[in-house]
């Protein structure tokens, strides 16, 4: 148990949160170096303070996201607990800075049997709701599922808007996609804005 408390001490003292009187938001970030952070913004104000922001400034892989968002998670709950008890959904926006979401993405509309990588759209329906389907049930969120559940929350993905479709050759990660049989010309879903949903649960269940 002292191990432990040393550790989230140290975890503590990367994380810096910012009062943003302006906008009445506060601001929690993890610096990697001094050319990258990762952050999260939360109003303190409605209509939404039941929100919070992640921004990266540079691609970062996904199990360091998952740290320093665990990070800061560690530091909500400890400075700001009411906001911490308020949150509802966390918006990733624009998938941008993290490549193996992105790949992750590809792979679930590729391996759903409803896409058409020829014209790069579903053979029916609308882009965004196929994307959000299968992303319920594909692994999309690996990994935020655990980090989460050390925090007593349960997540699902709580929507998919402006799916962005591009030629996979011209993806920087088509490496990785053409080992899974993709093809160069194949028209995929590159990057979306993602919600993901926030659901509390009680304290005995989380993973310590």
């Amino acid at each position: 148990m002292f191990a432990l408390t040393i550790l989230n001490l140290v975890l503590l003292a990367q994380v810096q949160k910012e009062e943003i009187l302006a906008t009445h938001e506060t601001v929690y970030r993890v610096s990697e170096g001094k050319a990258c952070s990762l952050s999260w913004t939360l109003a303190r104000t409605d209509p939404n303070r039941t929100v919070a922001q992640l921004r990266t400034d540079c691609e970062l892989p996904l199990g360091r996201v998952l740290s320093m968002s665990d990070q800061i998670l560690d530091t909500i709950e400890k400075t700001g607990p009411e906001q911490f008890r308020a949150l509802e959904a966390l918006f990733v926006g624009g998938l941008s800075g993290l490549p193996e979401m992105r790949s992750r993405l590809v792979l679930l509309a590729s391996g759903s049997g409803e896409w058409d990588s020829v014209r790069g759209k579903p053979r029916s329906g609308g882009v965004d709701m196929l994307v959000q389907r299968y992303a319920q049930r594909s692994g999309f969120l690996e990994g935020w599922e655990e980090m989460f559940r050390r925090h007593g929350v349960r997540i699902e993905v709580g929507g998919v808007e402006d799916v962005r479709i591009e030629k996979a050759g011209s993806l920087p990660f088509f490496d990785e996609l053409r080992r899974h049989g993709i093809g160069a010309n194949y028209r995929v879903p590159s990057t979306c804005l993602l919600w993901i949903r926030l659901i509390h649960t009680e304290k005995g269940n989380r993973q310590q």
